[in-house]
C-alpha cells in the first residue's frame, strides 16, 4: 500500500522528509544503520533502472540523505535541482521505497510511497 503521496515539479529542488518507525509506532534508531532511498518508475524495475538512488551510512558516506539525530528516526532526502534534472523525469507517477539496515544487519522497508512528478512550469533559473 502507497499511502504517502508527495509531488516533485521538474526543474525545482526536491526535499522529503520521512520519520522511520516500527510497526508498533517507535522511531528506529538509526545509529549503526544504512538508509537508501530509492526511485523507480514501476515497482518490479530493476535497481541499476532507477531513476534516483540515495544512501546514508551511519559514521560514514552518504549522497542526498541527511540525519540530524540517529535516534529520532527522521530522515531528510533531497537533492538541488540540477541533480534532480540529471536524473531525466518525465511526468508521471513514480515509487519510493526507503531500506533501512539496523545495526544488527536486519534489513527492513519502513517507507514507501507513491512520487508524482509534475511538468515543470519554466526552465529559467532567477539569479
Amino acid at each position: 500500500m502507497h499511502s504517502k503521496r508527495f509531488q516533485y515539479r521538474i526543474g525545482d529542488s526536491f526535499s522529503q522528509s520521512v520519520n522511520l518507525k516500527t510497526d508498533a509506532g517507535a522511531a528506529y534508531d538509526l545509529t549503526g544503520a544504512t538508509l537508501w532511498y530509492v526511485v523507480k518508475e514501476n515497482e518490479d524495475d530493476a535497481d541499476e533502472d532507477a531513476k534516483l538512488w540515495l544512501y546514508w551510512e551511519d559514521g560514514g558516506t552518504a549522497d542526498g540523505i541527511a540525519v540530524a539525530d540517529a535516534l529520532s528516526g527522521t530522515a531528510q532526502v533531497s537533492r538541488t535541482a540540477v541533480q534532480m534534472n540529471d536524473a531525466a523525469f518525465l511526468p508521471g507517477v513514480y515509487f519510493w521505497f526507503l531500506r533501512l539496515k539496523v545495526a544488527s544487519s536486519a534489513i527492513y522497508s519502513p517507507d514507501v510511497g507513491i512520487l508524482d512528478v509534475l511538468p515543470g512550469i519554466t526552465a529559467i533559473t532567477p539569479p
